[in-house]
């Protein structure tokens, strides 16, 4: 109303044609116009545009989808879920496109959940395709190489992602476990120096492994300077010094490596040594036996090694007191075996079915026991054969399964 009640007029002429009218109303209809004609190019441009804008929209929606399937994917990966794992995987790669391998990523994780490394060197291979995740699948294809024993093409791997990032913690890693699968020691023992350099959070690890490779090497001195009280490094410098009878020396060393990790051998090297009084006195060789365990006393492998030592003396009584203190703490079968030999009817065998291994060299990874120590395990992997209740490395192992499922390990940030 205000703009119609303006003051003054306008005139409008064309040949034979004029028109005169209030400035107002002039303005209010050209306004008019210009709002109806806006309508109406926005109309024809969406109609023009629709098929473009629907494929739009649909290309957001399926990435959104995408998205969201791979958020689910690597989480069901973390999880342990093949299955789900699997299925979203298949929608990554459906909805998810130009994504820089990520569903090549995710498919990779899910076929080494599954245990199919065919599909997963596939999907490690189109990472390596993409600038972006080329790191992601050279690790992942490094991984596998290891795990089959290809260690040339490991090698051929390595070198790849060391010329990408050498500064990589992983790589050098790599390498060091080629040089030990090979049994390249001299080699391992120089790449061990530059860890120790630079992951100081393994450095425990990496002192223990540098001393077994000096064993391996035959360099007992420089493996004793490192860790003396390793059990298979012990027993070594105990079967070197008894041919010098180097008593003292050895002693010492018995009840130092008794009080971190009890051995029958380690048993049998200190009866080996004990006073020349004791040898046609079984009762001073007991006490001398039973002396040992005043160096861990709460042990029950040490309480149930000395009771078998003693009761090859036919010492029942004494054999008893350790067995029965063994069993309380630690209950083996070994121990019901021998209080069986000692009690026939005391039902101490009914006892085997829920007992403990006896203590043995097991694989702390693979949990397979061996008759005797050795640097590697069956599959070649190094330092991982312990002293150790089998039962135990089992029970860890079902633990770090559950915790960390397989081929978790190629999202490290370090990777990234």
């Amino acid at each position: 109303m205000w703009m119609i009640n303006i003051g003054g007029t306008i005139h409008v002429g064309f040949q034979d044609y004029s028109l005169t009218t209030n400035l107002g109303v002039f303005t209010l209809l050209a306004l008019t116009s210009l709002w109806t004609l806006s309508i109406i190019y926005r109309t024809l441009r969406a109609f023009v545009h629709a098929p473009k804008s629907i494929a739009t929209y649909n290309e957001k929606k399926s990435h959104a989808k995408g998205l969201q399937a791979l958020a689910y994917g690597l989480s069901a990966v973390a999880a342990g879920d093949a299955k789900s794992a699997q299925y979203y995987a298949k929608r990554t790669s459906r909805f998810l496109n130009n994504d820089f391998g990520l569903s090549a990523l995710l498919s990779g994780l899910t076929a080494r959940l599954n245990q199919d490394d065919k599909k997963a060197i596939q999907s490690f291979n189109t990472l390596v395709d993409h600038k972006e995740t080329s790191f992601l699948g050279l690790k992942g294809l490094l991984q596998i190489a290891i795990e089959k024993g290809d260690y040339r093409y490991a090698r051929v791997l390595a070198e790849k992602a060391h010329k990408q990032s050498p500064k990589q913690p992983w790589i050098a890693q790599s390498f060091y476990q080629i040089a030990l699968h090979t049994k390249d020691y001299d080699r391992a023992l120089d790449l061990l120096k530059n860890l120790k350099k630079t992951d100081k959070d393994h450095i425990d690890q990496w002192v223990d492994d540098e001393s077994i490779l000096y064993l391996m090497n035959g360099d007992l001195k420089k493996a004793s300077k490192l860790n003396a009280l390793s059990l298979p490094i012990a027993l070594n410098n105990l079967k070197s010094w008894a041919q010098d009878n180097k008593r003292r020396k050895s002693l010492n060393l018995i009840k130092k490596i008794w009080s971190e990790t009890p051995h029958p051998q380690i048993l049998d090297f200190w009866i080996k040594y004990a006073p020349k009084k004791t040898i046609d006195n079984t009762h001073a060789m007991v006490s001398w036996i039973e002396d040992l365990h005043r160096f861990n006393p709460q042990s029950p492998s040490g309480a149930l090694y000395i009771a078998e030592a003693v009761l090859r003396l036919n010492q029942s009584e004494h054999a008893t007191r350790f067995l029965r203190e063994s069993i309380k703490n630690k209950p083996t079968v070994r121990a019901y075996q021998l209080m069986h030999r000692i009690d026939p009817l005391g039902g101490w065998l009914e006892n085997i079915a829920t007992a403990h291994q006896n203590m043995a060299w097991a694989c702390h990874k693979t949990g397979k026991i061996y008759p005797t120590w050795d640097a590697t395990n069956i599959n070649g992997d190094f330092n991982t054969i312990e002293w150790t209740y089998p039962d135990d490395v089992r029970q860890d192992n079902e633990d770090s399964q559950s915790a960390l499922p397989s081929g978790l390990s190629l999202l490290d940030p370090q990777a990234a």
